[in-house]
């Protein structure tokens, strides 16, 4: 993290992501942070059934049945 609050990904990583030059989506749970290009973020806003589904098995594996 930089002075100004940002955090710094290298260039391998980003190019990885696809997240050059563009805006970035940020996901956050439980501690963790999950970062989306633009690709991703929309195909998952778009299929609420997968969301759903993650969100199931999510429960399933923190112990609810």
């Amino acid at each position: 993290m930089d002075a100004q609050g940002r955090i710094l990904l290298p260039v391998e990583l980003r190019r990885l992501l696809e997240i050059e030059n563009q805006n970035v989506k940020l996901r956050a749970f439980k501690g963790h942070i999950e970062i989306l290009n633009e690709r991703v973020y929309q195909s998952r806003k778009n299929d609420p059934a997968r969301n759903a589904k993650e969100d199931a098995d999510a429960l399933f594996r923190a112990g609810m049945q």
